[in-house]
């Protein structure tokens, strides 16, 4: 996806951006349809239950939930001019461009981790694969069945632990310095940045990953803007399970070994007819992670409301573009 305005959509009706308008990129038709309402002191009513989808199509049928949506997804009203006057952009003009700028870099950050290319980190698990697997991951060794390559590929992509924690505490130095009281974050600030590298640290996984590569970078960001909630979820999961905190991911798996457990985990599942049944277990459970990762966006989008968390944050960024349907 190109990151130019132009290509930007509205986050409140999905129609493309027509530049920044009291506050974020909107169209221009929500922009005019704000400053009215603002501007007259308008009051409107929902006839439904206050809940009316806005989109393109269909964003003039309720005006209220059109003017909830508009301040919900952050436009301001203290940057619509009582008189009416032209030139409001200026008081407001430095902010616009420091927060399209940090805008611009978080989204050409996560689109480079995905788009750059990258050589496999150790050649001589690329050689082995060839020699013993085969081009579809085939394993032919005597009594030994077959291991699908995708398994192969995401064991050889699981990140390395250290890198991650490295960036995550040199992420919460720099973030420091945004803290109100230093030295004495929230510890939903803290969380925040540990999210936030994870999230990157899930997207170069995904981008060292064969598979994935071979998806237009479109394709890749559409993914990522549609389940980075679940993918965060299912990575703190993973690591309750792998640290022990869980107990036993299987009956008969104990995962209290540390993080090798996981790997051993996924293969033994992929080879054993006798764990076949676990991951339809899995696929049941996916709804009930669906509903838990939904609890923590609205979450995060109410810290997003009462200002507690930046704008040109990734993870907010993924938000907007989530609710906004990009």
């Amino acid at each position: 996806m190109d990151y130019t305005s132009s290509e930007e959509l509205c986050p409140v009706c999905g129609d493309r951006v027509s530049g920044y308008h009291y506050g974020l990129l909107t169209c221009e038709s929500c922009k005019g349809f704000f400053k009215r309402t603002v501007q007259n002191n308008k009051g409107y009513v929902c006839v439904e239950n206050q809940k009316c989808r806005i989109d393109k199509a269909q964003r003039k049928r309720c005006p209220f939930c059109r003017f909830q949506k508009c301040l919900k997804v952050g436009m301001r009203l203290d940057a619509v001019r009582a008189n009416r006057m032209r030139g409001g952009r200026n008081k407001f003009g430095p902010m616009y461009k420091r927060d399209r700028a940090l805008k611009q870099q978080r989204k050409a950050q996560a689109e480079a981790l995905l788009a750059s290319p990258r050589e496999p980190t150790d050649s001589t698990d690329y050689v082995y694969s060839e020699l013993h697997y085969g081009p579809l991951g085939d394993c032919r060794g005597p009594g030994q069945p077959r291991v699908p390559l995708f398994v192969l590929e995401l064991v050889r992509c699981d990140p390395d632990e250290k890198v991650v924690q490295s960036k995550i505490r040199q992420s919460l130095q720099q973030h420091k310095l945004q803290w109100k009281k230093p030295g004495s974050p929230s510890l939903f600030s803290i969380m925040f940045v540990l999210a936030e590298q994870t999230l990157l640290s899930i997207i170069e996984w995904a981008r060292t990953s064969v598979f994935f590569r071979q998806l237009q970078v479109s394709d890749q960001m559409t993914l990522l803007h549609n389940c980075w909630s679940e993918l965060l979820l299912l990575d703190l999961i993973s690591r309750q399970v792998l640290k022990g905190k869980e107990g036993h991911f299987f009956s008969s798996l104990d995962m209290k070994d540390g993080p090798g457990a996981g790997s051993g985990a996924l293969l033994e599942c992929a080879l054993s007819s006798q764990y076949m049944g676990r991951f339809t277990q899995l696929l049941q459970c996916m709804s009930e992670i669906h509903f838990m990762s939904t609890l923590v966006e609205d979450y995060l989008w109410s810290k997003h409301e009462s200002g507690e968390v930046l704008c040109n944050s990734l993870l907010i960024e993924m938000l907007h573009a989530k609710r906004s349907g990009i």
